[in-house]
């Protein structure tokens, strides 16, 4: 009787098989981390990517729906702060009596945000040092709207002591390189500078005023190119010890049409203020650039000066009413109205029946909804800004005086003020490790340009 062979396992069997078995545990290990891992660094991105985006439709719905915004602006365009109005309805009235489309800020005051301080109380609203400063007593604007084909016009009400003089030659406003003349997106005539390949080397033309003890002066200008692009023209004005300060220079030619440009002279004040134009280089066949309404306003401090109406603290009070135009020429639409917000001296939009009750501009000339009430419409705003201690950003509504958070992890936010219809919003976001996530949009803003009482949106 043959004995059964017992089979087994030798040791270094059970050995290798032990090694094999540690191989594809610690094979399997590593890819569960790293799939763990990657499902982690996943979900953390798709939080980040989230609080993101909601954070930025936040803020890109309200500033499209917003009737004003006050920062940042052509004044101060960079700013870590952004402030709009926001969608209070204080009267409760609405369009055609429907809730579903409110009538948002159309009564204000002539202190826009009713908070007795010019601009937004606490505030430097125009980038200048100074927060919440007093307005000029006295404003003084000479300006040339170019209305015919001369050297001689004067608008505004401070008159030019003299005509603009050409340098470079003698042949009068309709001939040479300097004239009056039509220009593209221009309303009429304007200075005309340039020609068909001729010398742009030299003073082109200059022009002077008195500016007396002003303690505050603005250059403003509209301006246009076409044809080609060659040669420049240099904007100079005559500071207090006779020097002239460059202050802006611009192509010869190009495709730019009915541009505003505003420039704060404050460094450069003399008791008289001169304005050349110097020229360099040669222009391209049929190189210009166009400028209209060129404006040297003055202001002058005093002790009667408003504390309570200049909206934009540029030193003049209730001078850009709601009319969709930038009255002040200073980049900005409609930031500083009076009661009479569209300055038409009638109650609401003249000759509208504005409140449908069938009367036409029944009322006050401040009562800009003609419901029988005047400057009852406060602008409420909403101010976004980042909290530095806890990497919050943060909003705060001033109808209610709360303040929440509405994004975390946030390492930067700025603004950037591209024009009166257009903001850079730029959002970044860092999480626990170190993941960065930036999101830049520019939002264009639907409702800066408008009539008082005449907007559904």
């Amino acid at each position: 009787m043959s004995q059964r062979s017992r089979a087994g396992f030798t040791l270094v069997e059970v050995l290798m098989s032990i090694s094999i078995i540690g191989i594809i545990a610690v094979a399997t290990g590593a890819l569960l981390n790293t799939s763990f891992t990657a499902y982690t660094e996943t979900t953390q991105r798709s939080i980040q990517q989230r609080e993101g985006v909601v954070a930025m439709d936040r803020i890109r719905n309200g500033l499209r729906r917003s009737n004003f915004v006050f920062a940042p602006n052509y004044h101060d365009p960079s700013s870590s702060e952004l402030i709009f109005s926001g969608h209070s309805n204080n009267d409760g009235d609405s369009y055609l009596g429907d809730s579903l489309f409110p009538r948002i800020d159309e009564d204000v005051s002539h202190d826009l945000t009713a908070d007795n301080a010019n601009g937004i109380s606490g505030r430097d609203d125009d980038g200048d040092g100074q927060v919440d400063e007093r307005a000029a007593a006295s404003v003084w604007s000479s300006t040339d709207q170019f209305d015919t084909t001369g050297f001689d016009n004067s608008n505004g009400n401070k008159a030019w002591p003299a005509d603009w003089v050409e340098s470079i030659e003698s042949d009068g406003a309709t001939a040479g390189v300097v004239q009056v003349a039509v220009g593209p997106g221009m309303d009429g005539y304007s200075l005309r500078l340039g020609g068909d390949v001729v010398s742009m080397s030299g003073t082109l033309a200059s022009r002077s005023v008195d500016v007396g003890a002003a303690n505050g002066i603005w250059l403003s200008y509209i301006y246009s190119q076409s044809g080609p692009v060659s040669g420049t023209v240099t904007i100079a004005v005559l500071d207090s010890v006779g020097s002239w300060e460059d202050v802006a220079t611009h192509n010869v030619g190009g495709f730019v049409q009915g541009k505003v440009q505003s420039i704060d002279l404050a460094g450069d004040l003399g008791t008289t203020s001169s304005i050349r134009f110097t020229g360099s280089g040669t222009t391209g066949s049929t190189g210009y650039i166009y400028f209209d309404d060129i404006r040297l306003r003055t202001t002058i401090d005093g002790t009667s000066g408003s504390m309570t109406s200049d909206d934009d603290e540029d030193g003049a009070s209730d001078e850009d009413p709601i009319d969709g135009i930038d009255n002040d020429l200073d980049g900005m639409i409609d930031e500083d109205p009076p009661s009479d917000a569209n300055n038409d001296s009638m109650p609401g939009v003249s000759g509208i029946d504005d409140d449908g009750d069938g009367a036409i501009d029944e009322g006050s000339a401040a009562d800009d909804d003609e419901d029988g009430s005047v400057s009852e419409q406060v602008v409420k705003t909403l101010t976004y800004f980042r909290d530095d201690a806890t990497n919050t950003l943060r909003e705060t509504d001033s109808s209610t005086g709360l303040t929440t958070t509405i994004a975390e992890g946030v390492s930067d936010f700025q603004l950037e003020f591209d024009s009166s219809t257009r903001v850079t919003v730029t959002l970044e976001l860092t999480d626990a490790d170190g993941h960065v996530l930036e999101i830049v949009e520019a939002v264009c803003l639907r409702n800066v340009l408008q009539n008082a009482g005449k907007r559904v949106r």
